[in-house]
């Protein structure tokens, strides 16, 4: 068939296969909205900078038929300053794949195999997190070597063509009680209306108030979730709002009270499925829980318009599944890269760094 693979280094060359690179996102309806060219160009632009881009691109002649976006780095120290192979896009996405509209796979499958083995053999570890279940590419890494595999399940509200009372009455009666109660009270306070920014300039001036809402959240924390708002995710955030075609994929809702905005969500409608990415709200409101309003009149939207699910994405925090009545499943994936110091590191990744973070915790600070 003629298959070669191009190395991909710079943010030059990985615009110019944008084009290449969404049409093979359409063909493959399997994939979601973190396989969009756009939101790995946003983070090589924000976050990614100072990491090394390796993005193996398979060609048929002058065709782009696959694309494994993949970058490499020094890992922090809970990651001991290995050197890591891992996903383009980083933690940041919560699905993680080999681009490709499946023509051909098996074929791709042996092209590629030698330049990413080399790129292995080039790092102390490779770590690639968040490969769905259903993935191909993840069937065949996990038979070509011997991973560590952690899965992790990703509870889903799937709608289903039902009506919001059908699915509220598929919950238990203490969360459906619990959810119209404080909605009940909500509204005993003013006007409650839940609004989409649909316009760029209109969601970029709600974002300093989303920001800091986020950083009162986990302010004083001792272990920060990934999404934190640094500036580079700040950054991060702002190209997705401004990048054109992205930007109708941004689902960046408000709920108000009183016209005073007490919920943020941050988060993607694509193929008719809801992200459910960022969700933040005030915290002086925590007895009335905004959050879990603002999940409720999403939903009731969702309905409304026809949406397939709202997918809660990765985790098996416990209020997710007071919603979910569905569950997918990705897997993270761990090897030993070609240098000496990954056999090492391998103890510590599957086992140590856990347990570390674990005891960080939990240990009261002194």
């Amino acid at each position: 068939m003629g298959l070669q693979v191009k190395s991909i280094q710079d943010l030059d060359s990985l615009l110019a296969i944008r084009k290449e690179w969404r049409c093979l996102v359409e063909e493959n309806r399997s994939l979601s909205v973190f396989a969009l060219p756009e939101w790995h160009i946003a983070w090589w632009e924000s976050i990614g900078i100072g990491w090394t881009m390796r993005i193996l691109m398979i060609e048929q002649g002058s065709q782009a038929v696959g694309i494994l976006p993949l970058c490499m780095r020094r890992g922090g120290w809970y990651d001991l300053k290995a050197r890591l192979l891992e996903w383009s896009g980083g933690s940041q996405s919560d699905y993680q794949d080999f681009v490709t509209a499946n023509s051909y796979l098996d074929e791709m499958l042996v092209a590629i195999e030698k330049p990413f083995m080399e790129l292995c053999q080039n790092v102390d570890v490779v770590r690639l997190n968040n490969i769905p279940s259903v993935s191909s590419f993840g069937g065949w890494l996990m038979a070509k070597r011997s991973p560590t595999v952690t899965p992790t399940p990703v509870p889903v509200l799937s709608l289903d063509h039902k009506d919001y009372q059908q699915i509220a009455n598929q919950w238990t009666r203490s969360h459906r009680g619990d959810v119209n109660r404080q909605r009940r009270r909500l509204q005993e306070k003013g006007n409650l209306t839940l609004d989409v920014l649909s316009d760029s300039r209109e969601a970029l001036a709600h974002l300093p108030g989303f920001v800091t809402a986020v950083e009162t959240r986990w302010a004083g924390k001792r272990i920060r979730p990934r999404r934190v708002l640094s500036e580079g995710h700040q950054h991060f955030f702002r190209k997705l709002i401004t990048a054109e075609e992205f930007s109708p994929n941004l689902h960046f809702s408000v709920l108000r009270l009183n016209e005073e905005a007490i919920s943020y969500h941050f988060g993607f409608l694509y193929r008719q499925t809801l992200y459910y990415y960022r969700p933040v709200y005030l915290q002086q409101y925590t007895n009335l829980s905004p959050g879990k309003v603002h999940l409720a009149m999403l939903l009731e939207l969702g309905c409304s318009q026809k949406w397939k699910a709202i997918d809660l994405l990765g985790g098996g925090e416990h209020y997710k599944y007071r919603w979910a009545n569905a569950e997918r499943q990705t897997s993270n994936v761990l090897l030993k890269g070609g240098k000496w110091l990954g056999h090492a590191l391998m103890p510590w990744m599957t086992i140590g760094k856990p347990t570390a973070r674990t005891l960080y915790q939990r240990v009261p600070r002194f």
